[in-house]
């Protein structure tokens, strides 16, 4: 059985190109501005998301990774749209 008090460590880390971003979990924001690099603590046994919203340079670059102690891994690198933007979600479960 899954003790539901467990918690697990991610990391998250995001760059823009040019731009501004927002990165939330579970609608609590963890990497606003420019990107950068964290670490937070999540429950396990339970889903999570993982939130983006970029605005910069129309077609400019921008990656968002997440690395979790168990085998589900998202990486995300990818241009900015014509208006410079982009914004999506990505469901887990630790």
């Amino acid at each position: 059985m899954i003790n539901p008090f467990i918690m697990k460590k991610l990391k998250v880390s995001a760059f823009v190109e040019d731009g501004v971003m927002s990165i939330r979990i579970n609608d609590d924001m963890i990497l606003p501005g420019e990107g950068g690099k964290t670490e937070i603590k999540l429950a396990s046994g339970r889903s999570h998301y993982l939130n983006w919203y970029v605005e910069g340079k129309a077609f400019g670059k921008f990656r968002i990774a997440l690395s979790l102690p168990t085998k589900n891994q998202f990486e995300l690198n990818k241009p900015l749209d014509g208006q410079g933007q982009d914004f999506g979600f990505f469901h887990f479960k630790i």
